[in-house]
């Protein structure tokens, strides 16, 4: 079956605006997750370290010993599972970035610019130099994520799609490691975009 040019320029469109629909919901999805397990892990920190202090002075109200090793411990236990619900949700947020700015492999990217961010005692992510300090924008403000990798990009176009741009509003099609992207997409018969396009608005 063979398409006019205008045929197959709408199923073009097709394709991508649905495959662009399929992303952003999924993103959006995966993006909920990450935020819900940070919050899970910080009330189960709270509770933890709260439940371990009342332990505590139970025991010095009773004369008890306290192991203070086994204290430590438990505190680095603690202390660790809320370190790695963070640490889990930077890398998705570096990924989603990155794949946002149409880098060929978003995971590499992301684990390229790692060494330039780093995490405050809140969780947050903040953009620093080679010594360690905060890095300001040209306006003299704290730079962005969006804007560490804009440059970090610009200056590495060889991990950028070729038919891509680091623009903000750039879109990525990857829905996670193996998926399709829209030019391969492109590549598909006639009949099999039609196809795929509906599987896409179907999701």
């Amino acid at each position: 079956m063979e398409f006019s040019p205008e045929q197959q320029a709408f199923i073009d469109g097709l394709v991508n605006k649905k495959y662009t629909e399929a992303y952003a919901k999924a993103k959006e999805k995966y993006d909920a997750s990450l935020v819900e397990a940070v919050a899970n892990a910080e009330a189960k920190h709270k509770t933890d370290m709260a439940a371990l202090k009342a332990e505590n002075e139970t025991l010095k109200a009773g004369q008890g010993k306290v192991d203070d090793k086994a204290v430590t411990e438990r505190i680095a236990a603690i202390e660790g599972q809320l370190k790695q619900a963070r640490e889990a949700a930077a890398k998705g947020r570096l990924e989603s970035i990155a794949a946002k700015m149409n880098a060929v492999n978003p995971e590499q990217v992301a684990v390229l610019i790692r060494q330039h961010i780093k995490t405050d005692d809140n969780g947050n992510l903040v953009i620093v130099n080679a010594e360690g300090q905060p890095r300001l924008n040209a306006a003299s403000k704290p730079m962005t994520e969006d804007e560490l990798f804009k440059e970090f990009l610009d200056n590495n176009q060889h991990l950028v799609k070729a038919s891509g741009s680091t623009g903000a509003g750039s879109s990525g099609a990857q829905l996670g490691n193996g998926a399709a992207n829209n030019d391969a997409l492109l590549k598909l018969p006639p009949v099999e975009r039609i196809n795929a396009a509906r599987a896409a608005g179907a999701k």
